[in-house]
């Protein structure tokens, strides 16, 4: 900690019981007054508060400016004083105070610490872009108290709004109220969401962080813990580039991750360039409509995954990847009509749901043979559909360069040396090489 740059305190004991009439002198005593009284007392005060001021000034020179760049807010409900912080809340309307000190660095950044303690919402709270509100771990508690929210994009009534490139981190989310369709969280592009804990607390919000649509991209949500939902992370058109990784779900939650909206059919909204890794939600799902290319769900403990549309998004819809996880539920993965190009590939399942074209299916705990099962990689071939295995006449002669036992004459077998000297070679004799 700094020095203080005025190391004794003033005494701030000038008299303020002046009395109409009375005699102001050098000294008080001289008046029967107390020297307090006196007017070089007085003079000597102000000359002390004067020079403090300089001192105070003259200290700025030796600030480096980080300290402006970060807030503490602490709340007297949990023993917090004004002394401890920057704001101090009290337990009733917190957000004022929390968006009084986001909004005070909006223009730079910077950091808002929230210090321990239960911090009441009653409105909606906004995250600035480039801010980053922080608590202390999960004994910092942001409480919803009314089901008033953000709408200013999507109709999900967010508890806390996160601008572009802004973050949430290290504290807990809960809800005093019963709240279906409302999202605590909602981020647009460039937030990162780590280290929050979901709890249900006396009622309970439908989805824990929604990610919107048009410039929602770039968003990471890792390291988060998620209760008494029904769907952890909400995706909506467009939501792309996304990572949600290293999340823990437990027991009666829905789905980890599911699309919330429905864009009219045939539009070119989608989801694209979502990665889901490493994440443990055994009894939760993963349901995914309008899918685009290049996603990846790998890592993952999980009940289920459903990838489906209502119609063909992109003839760019490849490049889909579902690799080494494990499931929970017999109906392990399902692939609509519409999904084309998935690759699945070593994965603890049951079963596979292939209604689309050109998906590959290989290597997975269900195979029952060493080239891959009975759900081979080749799914259409010489007229034949489905388990597709090698069959006799599946490539002739020609195919793979050998001579056909009808053509076959003479047999002749050859040193490699007198092979190579023959001038002519019978296209009827079949040359074997002596080693």
């Amino acid at each position: 900690m700094a020095d203080k740059p005025i190391a004794a305190p003033l005494p701030a004991d000038l008299p303020e019981n002046w009395q109409a009439g009375q005699i102001v002198a050098p000294t008080g005593e001289e008046v029967n007054l107390s020297h307090q009284h006196g007017y070089n007392y007085l003079m000597e005060m102000v000359n002390k508060a004067q020079r403090g001021v300089n001192a105070v000034n003259e200290a700025f020179e030796s600030v480096s400016g980080k300290r402006t760049c970060r807030f503490v807010v602490g709340t007297s409900t949990a023993g917090w004083t004004e002394a401890d912080c920057d704001f101090l809340c009290d337990g009733t309307n917190d957000d004022v105070w929390i968006r009084f000190a986001l909004s005070s660095m909006k223009d730079t950044g910077g950091v808002l610490v929230l210090l321990d303690g239960v911090y009441h919402i009653s409105g909606y709270i906004t995250i600035p872009e480039g801010c980053i509100l922080r608590g202390c771990g999960n004994k910092t508690v942001l409480l919803r108290k009314t089901n008033a929210g953000y709408n200013g994009y999507f109709n999900v009534n967010a508890m806390i709004f996160m601008d572009v490139y802004s973050g949430i981190e290290d504290l807990s989310v809960e809800s005093a109220v019963t709240l279906p369709d409302a999202a605590q969280i909602m981020c647009r592009g460039g937030g990162r969401i780590t280290n929050i804990q979901f709890s249900r607390g006396d009622g309970s919000a439908g989805i824990g962080i929604c990610i919107g649509e048009g410039l929602s991209r770039g968003n990471l949500i890792s390291n988060c813990r998620f209760d008494g939902l029904s769907i952890c992370v909400g995706l909506y058109v467009q939501a792309n580039f996304a990572i949600i990784e290293d999340c823990f779900v437990t027991i009666g939650v829905g789905y980890l991750v599911k699309t919330i909206n429905d864009p009219p059919e045939g539009t070119s909204n989608s989801v694209g360039h979502l990665s889901i890794v490493r994440n443990r939600a055994e009894y939760s799902s993963a349901k995914i409509e309008h899918t685009q290319s290049e996603i990846l769900i790998a890592d993952n403990v999980l009940n289920n995954i459903e990838i489906t549309s209502t119609s063909i998004i992109s003839k760019d819809n490849s490049k889909n990847l579902i690799i080494g996880n494990i499931f929970d539920s017999t109906d392990s993965i399902k692939l609509g009509a519409y999904t084309e190009g998935w690759f699945i590939m070593g994965n603890q399942l049951s079963t596979v749901t292939d209604q689309g074209t050109n998906n590959i299916i290989r290597f997975n705990s269900n195979d029952t043979s060493s080239g891959g099962g009975t759900v081979a990689g080749v799914t259409r071939f010489n007229g034949r559909q489905g388990a597709v295995l090698p069959q006799s006449g599946d490539y002739t002669a020609a195919m793979v360069g050998a001579i056909p036992a009808s053509q076959v004459q003479a047999v002749q077998a050859l040193t490699q040396a007198e092979y190579d000297a023959l001038g002519t070679k019978s296209a009827s004799t079949l040359y074997l090489i002596k080693e």
